[in-house]
Order: C-alpha cells, then sequence, then structure tokens
C-alpha cells in the first residue's frame, strides 16, 4: 500500500454513508459514546485525534459524516483477505507503527489535494496506562503543509472503556469532542515545533487524573485480566514474573494482593493506585538495577512488541517469555517474515495451537523451536543406530524422566497450570519431541493419567518457606533445598500448601500410524541418583537404550550373543543441546532450514494437550496433528 491510492469512489462512499446510518448508533451503544455532532464540517480536512482503542476510527467515524480515508498501522497489510476488504472499502494509508514515513505522508496530501478528508491518530500507538503518548515530531509538519482546515478530536474515557491490555469491554461513559479548529492560514504563521505543542495539548489526555477529579463508573467482567502483561514487577517483594490476575485480582506469589475496582482503580496491598504510577515505578526500578550492568549499557526498552519490531527491524528474534505469550509474540514476528527462535511450548492451549499452525503456515523452516535434547550428541547417535535398521522394525519405546529438581515446579510460578500450561507442556514437549524425531513419526492418540501424592498439603494458601516455623528443617524448603542440599531453588512458595497446582507424577501411552506404542512417564519426586532420562526402543531384530545423565547407550543384538555399549562424553546445558541449537539458528539466519522447525513445536505440543485432555476427562483422545 505505498503506491498512491485514488481519492474515494462512489461505492466506497455510499458503502461509509451506509456504515454511518446503521452500524455507527450500534458501536454508540455498545460503549456509551457520546460523540460531538461534526457533520457540518465540509472536506477536506485533515483529523488529528488521540488513539485509546482499537477502534478509535469509528469512533472519530461517529462524529464526522462526511467520508474519510484513515491512516493506519502496517500491520493492516498481513492479514490476508481483510487487508484487501479494508482497502476496497475505506481507502485506508499504511503507515509504520509510531511513525509518518514520507511515502505516508505524501499519500495523505494528495489525498487530501484531491478533495478527500483524511484522519491521522496523532500519536502513532495506543497508551497502556491511559496517559497521552509523545505524538509523532512530523505531525506538525504535516498539519502545515496540509493546506486544509486541520480538527483535533479528543476521546475521552476510552482508556477505562476497554484498556490496551484488557480482554474485556466495560460500559461507562465514552465522549468524543472538536478541540480546536485550524486554518491554513493560522498554521502557516506558526513554526512546526508551536504546531506540535498546540496538537499535544488538545489531544492530551491524562485518563486516571481525569477519573480522580470525576470519577465514573466502568462496569465489567475480570477487569483486572492481563494486568500483568504491563505490570511485571510486583511492589511489595519487587519480585519480576510473580504476579497473575484473575477475576478483578491481581495477585503475586508473595501474598500480595489487589483489586482492580469498577473505577478503574488498584486497592490493597500495594503502594500505587493506578496502573500509570506502577508501572513508572516498575521502570525506573528496571532501569536503576541494570545501571551497573554493561549489558545492558545500551538497551533501548520499549512498552509494545509490534512497535519494537517495526522501529528496529532485527535479523531474527527470540521469544522467551512467559508460556502463555509464546503464540502471541510469535505470530507478530512470523507475520513480518523473520527468523524465529521460539521458546517451548509453542503453544499452551488448543485455540493458541492452531493460531500459530495459521500464522507459521509456510514459514516452518525459518523457525528453530527450543528443543536442545533432538541436537544432543547421545540423541543424534541413537538416531544413527535406529536409522541403520539394526533394530529391524520397531515396535515400542518406553520411556522415562525421573526429575531430581521436581521442587521448582512448586516454589515457583510454575505451580500455575493457567501460566503453563501444566507439566505434559513444560516436561514432556521434549522427550515426545526427541523421541518422535528418532521413531520418525508423530503419535496419533494418546491415554494419560496423573497423580498427586507428595506435593499437596493443608498449609495455608500462599504461604513462603521463610513465613513458615520449618523454614530450616523441612526438606523441600528452599532454605534446605538451596543451602544445604545444594540445588536449583527458584521460588520459596511452600511445597505442602493448599495452592501448590500441579501433579507430582504421570503416565501417558501414545499410539503411532504404524500401531507403535510409546509409553512415557515423569515423576517430580526423585532426587539426585534417581535421576533418569532417557528411552529404550524396541524393534524385531534388537533394542536400544540410553539415558542423558549417564551419558550410556546399550545396544541389545537378539540374534548374537552380544550387547554393545556406547559411552557418549557431553558438556554444557540440556547435556550440549543448547550450543547445538544456538548454532542451528545461526544456519537458519544464513538462509539454511532449520533443524527443529516450527512443526516439531506444534507437533510436540498437540500430543501434550491431548495427554492433558486425557487426564482431566479419562478417554482416549486424538492428537489433531497435522493442523488443519
Amino acid at each position: 500500500m505505498g503506491t498512491h491510492k485514488p481519492k474515494l469512489n462512489r461505492f466506497q462512499k455510499g458503502l461509509y454513508g451506509f456504515l454511518y446510518a446503521t452500524v455507527a448508533p450500534i458501536y454508540r451503544r455498545i460503549i456509551h459514546y457520546t460523540p460531538q455532532d461534526l457533520s457540518q464540517a465540509q472536506p477536506p480536512y485533515l483529523v488529528l485525534a488521540n488513539h485509546n482503542l482499537t477502534l478509535d476510527p469509528v469512533a472519530v467515524a461517529c462524529a464526522f459524516k462526511q467520508p474519510m480515508c484513515f491512516v493506519a498501522s502496517d500491520h493492516l497489510q498481513r492479514l490476508g483477505f481483510l487487508t484487501w476488504l479494508l482497502d476496497a472499502c475505506f481507502g485506508i494509508i499504511s503507515r509504520r507503527k509510531g511513525t509518518v514515513a514520507y511515502t505516508t505522508a505524501l499519500e495523505i496530501l494528495r489525498t487530501l489535494r484531491q478533495g478527500d478528508s483524511v484522519c491521522l491518530f496523532a500519536e502513532g500507538n495506543r497508551s497502556f496506562t491511559g496517559k497521552t503518548m509523545p505524538i509523532l515530531p512530523s505531525t506538525g509538519a504535516l498539519a502545515k503543509k496540509a493546506g486544509v482546515p486541520v480538527y483535533t478530536y479528543k476521546i475521552e474515557g476510552a482508556y477505562f472503556a476497554h484498556p490496551r491490555w484488557a480482554k474485556y469491554l466495560r460500559r461507562g461513559k465514552v465522549t468524543g469532542h472538536l478541540v480546536n479548529k485550524y486554518t491554513p492560514e493560522q498554521l502557516k504563521e506558526m513554526p512546526v515545533d508551536a504546531v506540535n505543542a498546540h496538537i499535544l495539548k488538545d489531544l492530551g489526555e491524562d485518563a486516571h487524573a481525569r477519573q480522580a477529579a470525576n470519577p465514573i463508573r466502568y462496569r465489567g467482567k475480570r477487569r483486572a485480566e492481563f494486568l500483568e502483561t504491563i505490570l511485571f514487577m510486583c511492589p511489595c517483594c519487587r519480585k519480576i514474573g510473580g504476579l497473575k490476575s484473575k477475576g478483578n485480582t491481581l495477585s503475586c506469589t508473595c501474598g500480595a494482593r489487589m483489586t482492580y475496582t469498577e473505577y478503574g482503580r488498584l486497592e490493597g496491598d500495594g503502594p500505587f493506585s493506578t496502573e500509570e504510577e506502577w508501572d513508572r515505578w516498575q521502570e525506573a526500578e528496571l532501569r536503576k538495577r541494570t545501571a551497573g550492568d554493561p549489558m545492558f549499557a545500551s538497551t533501548t526498552y520499549y512498552t509494545d512488541a509490534a512497535e519494537m519490531l517495526d522501529a528496529v527491524k532485527p535479523d531474527g528474534v527470540f521469544v522467551g517469555t512467559r508460556c502463555g505469550l509464546h503464540t502471541p509474540m510469535a505470530k507478530q514476528v512470523l507475520s513480518r517474515d523473520l527468523p524465529l527462535f521460539l521458546e517451548k511450548p509453542v503453544a499452551i492451549t488448543d485455540d493458541q495451537l492452531r493460531d500459530l499452525a495459521s500464522a507459521g503456515r509456510g514459514r516452518e523452516s525459518q523457525v528453530v523451536v527450543s528443543f536442545p535434547l533432538r541436537m544432543c550428541a547421545v540423541v543424534q547417535e541413537m538416531k544413527r543406530i535406529v536409522d541403520s535398521g539394526a533394530l529391524g522394525q520397531l515396535t515400542m519405546v518406553q520411556a522415562v524422566n525421573n526429575v531430581p529438581y521436581g521442587s521448582v515446579y512448586y516454589h515457583s510460578w510454575y505451580r500455575d497450570p493457567s501460566l503453563t500450561g501444566g507439566l505434559f507442556l513444560q516436561k514432556a514437549t521434549h522427550d515426545i519431541d526427541y523421541i518422535s524425531y528418532l521413531i520418525g513419526e508423530t503419535p496419533k492418540t494418546a491415554f494419560a493419567r496423573t497423580a498427586k501424592l507428595y506435593f499437596k498439603g493443608d498449609r495455608p494458601a500462599n504461604l513462603h518457606c521463610p513465613d513458615c516455623p520449618d523454614y530450616r528443617t523441612c526438606v523441600e524448603s528452599s532454605y534446605v533445598v538451596g543451602k544445604l542440599q545444594g540445588d536449583d531453588v527458584q521460588g520459596d512458595a511452600c511445597c505442602f500448601a493448599a495452592d501448590t497446582g500441579n501433579e507430582d507424577g504421570a503416565c501417558a501411552v501414545f499410539t503411532c500410524g504404524s500401531g507403535l506404542l510409546i509409553s512415557y512417564s515423569q515423576n517430580f519426586v526423585v532426587k539426585r541418583s534417581a535421576a533418569r532420562r532417557g528411552c529404550r526402543i524396541i524393534g524385531t531384530r534388537g533394542s536400544a537404550e540410553f539415558d542423558f545423565y549417564t551419558g550410556q547407550i546399550r545396544v541389545d543384538d537378539y540374534f548374537t550373543p552380544q550387547a554393545a555399549t556406547h559411552q557418549i562424553t557431553s558438556a554444557g546445558n540440556h547435556f550440549g543441546g543448547d550450543k547445538r541449537l544456538a548454532l542451528a539458528f545461526l544456519s537458519v539466519l544464513a538462509g539454511e532450514p532449520s533443524p527443529a522447525g516450527l512443526e516439531t513445536g506444534l507437533a510436540s505440543a498437540a500430543c501434550c494437550l491431548a495427554a492433558r485432555r486425557s487426564a482431566e476427562t479419562g478417554q482416549l483422545e486424538e492428537v489433531p496433528f497435522p493442523i488443519p
């Protein structure tokens, strides 16, 4: 959409008029929106508005009856048929988010000079906290060159009706009104900086300050949900990553709880009453923490992934966020056709799985999924043995994962399945991947059972080890695990409280299309030398088994009186697989296909989701792969 478009045609103007008469009244009722009637404004004109709602163009259109073109972010170019439809119906003028590039400005000026009006959202982005973002510096120059009247139109109350971080609408009061009308003659006399200052003053909005002065109720469900996507540091314990929202409540693993009220206020244990205050504090705290670290000396911080991707234009992207954000972030990267290193699990729900499969279709080989086990030396040697045919026809895989650091999944945020997708997706996803890689096929069905026999109890919810009288004696306390046993500690929540979540053992049977059976078990109770991870592959001529921790492979030939043992030496994280996977991503950046492409992540996640469903329903579940 960088080429010039003709002015709005008769069809587009007729459609605009039809939607103004039919859709606009519905929209006004849905969000309780009252716009100023500016239907008498004579085109062409340039409308500059603030930006708080996804559908702000509709809000502006409700005020101005005459058809106009809208400047929209270039992510609309990547929506396939919807892109074509929007462009064909409304003559969208595309720009990169957060900028007004030369070609976009030229397109706006040409459109105005042909007699059509244009609407531009001067911030170029939606606010996350309710305060107007800086306007684009090029806006003033554009307004001066427009040669038409410039209207500044301000929308108030929209932030609380649908905060950018929220999923659900709230019903309250939203208004829109004309702030100023600038004639071409007035603008011509002003320097660019003065024009920008006038625009910022006209459109400046502090939603929380307005709400404090004149409180308005915004009714809605699950008002706090997804607040943790912008508020990442707890002000009570200063921990990053411990916050979780549910319903109207935002809580931390330290026990702090805050309620997001119908008036857009935070009430409870924290010192902040608004997300804007909280965000300013956490940003300052983060800068303070990283100030002396040379790794962060040249770091530029962004609050929006799309803005970062469009501004930086990276050669490739690593996504290592909380599990529930893997799919949304990956979709943004894939839509820009960039090489992607994606942490597992690639999805934690069936809906995410389908969304990611659709977004990545045709781009699978430019994604490296974080499956280092398939890359490590012991698995590569097992692959050579299997592919040699020495085992004959494969009939069964017996796999085990006895995790010696199990308390990690009960001390920290990992204990919450709503954040992780559960332990099949956290642990079995690795094992299903390397097994599928070895045998050359993906399971078709899953049957699973889980048990919770050890990591459970009746200690109070939100109890933390330092607050417990058994802090220095409990075998699973963060003190004993970290200081006395010398093991990894990633949190201090009580492992025997009523809110531990997560099973501590699971078994699953997967059936492949060839009839091959995979029996898999994972356990989180074992310690130290009881750790086991690996599998035995049984064929008609022989079997081979290995263990990641020992690095040993044993091959038994059924028809000769011998057994061979291979000792594989490996060093580094994930038994040396991490380094090999990083080198593989460098190869993808150079144009080579991925050895652990998106299809591997989708297949493994599909198997784990089927196992999770089976454990919940008690039924045999189909593995939906390939994903339609």
